[in-house]
């Protein structure tokens, strides 16, 4: 099946809101509890492939937050 340039605009518009909106509630979640590892985990997630400099430093605040076990996700995208 073939998508139209049409369709696969409308994809690629849909997917850049949803990613912008995903920030934009992680990133209040880090301002509301500013010791949410899981936030910056996630965030750092969301940013590794567009932005590896700002996903680096959410995933070292996430480890600085909790550095245990339940973090270890962090600790291995980190490096």
């Amino acid at each position: 099946m073939y998508m139209s340039e049409k369709m696969a605009d409308m994809v690629l518009i849909s997917s850049c809101f949803f990613f912008q909106k995903a920030v934009q509630d992680l990133s209040a979640a880090v301002h509301l509890d500013p010791n949410n590892w899981q936030a910056f985990y996630h965030r750092a997630c969301i940013f590794r492939k567009v932005m590896p400099k700002q996903a680096l430093l959410d995933y070292s605040m996430s480890i600085l937050i909790n550095d245990s076990e339940d973090n270890i996700k962090s600790l291995l995208h980190r490096g």
